[in-house]
């Protein structure tokens, strides 16, 4: 799914969350940024016996991006 644009940049993806017991503990965030240039795929997936979430996955997936200059 196309999440937003930036500069000509588009960000595609999908989280999702796992939960036991009311509690979340495997989150991920997959998809990828595509530029005129070049498409960078990134998977991100976090593990805790609480809050690892997909949000929580996609927010540190997004600080990396921002940090590689990709997005």
């Amino acid at each position: 799914m196309k999440l937003e644009q930036k500069n000509s940049r588009g960000l595609y993806g999908k989280t999702g969350t796992g939960t036991v017991n009311g509690n979340e503990i495997n989150g991920w965030f997959i998809g990828y940024v595509e530029s005129e240039e070049n498409t960078y795929y990134f998977a991100t997936n976090i593990q805790n016996e609480e809050n690892a979430s997909g949000k929580n996955a996609a927010e540190i997936t997004l600080s990396i991006l921002k940090e590689k200059g990709i997005y």
